[in-house]
């Protein structure tokens, strides 16, 4: 059964028209036939078969790019857009993802390096502070 894309009405494989609506269905073309390879013929002075070169037919389809809004998969190959986190072929995540996962392991890095020693000194500082602090409140209670 075929469906009628103007009707949604439902019709035999062979109808040329849609019993509901009498649209024409446009028939697909019958593949062309390829001519199949043919064996190499043996040579007449050895009674070997020389070897011959299987030249096939080039494919019709035009080769197409990746457009602008697409990126191919590192891992496969596959087209995939640009803001995708992982190809949905084959799972691998996609370069950027891992760019930015290493960007921010990196800052995250700088970040703890540079609270690290922020902390060492305002504990010094609080240290120093505070031993002045009780420096001062002992000599001022006891004169």
């Amino acid at each position: 059964m075929k469906v009628c894309p103007n009707c949604r009405g439902n019709n035999l494989d062979d109808w040329p028209k849609c019993a509901k609506c009498g649209k024409t269905f446009i028939m697909p073309a019958p593949p062309s036939p390829t001519p199949a390879p043919t064996p190499p013929s043996p040579d007449r002075t050895t009674g070997e078969n020389e070897p011959t070169q299987i030249i096939l037919p080039k494919s019709t389809e035009p080769t197409r790019s990746i457009p602008s809004r697409l990126t191919a998969c590192a891992a496969c190959g596959h087209a995939m857009g640009k803001t995708a986190k992982e190809c949905p072929q084959c799972g691998e995540q996609a370069q950027w993802v891992k760019a930015w996962y290493a960007a921010q392991a990196a800052q995250k890095a700088d970040r703890e390096a540079r609270f690290n020693y922020a902390d060492q000194v305002v504990f010094i500082l609080m240290l120093v502070f505070g031993i002045v602090f009780v420096l001062w409140f002992i000599y001022l209670a006891h004169p």
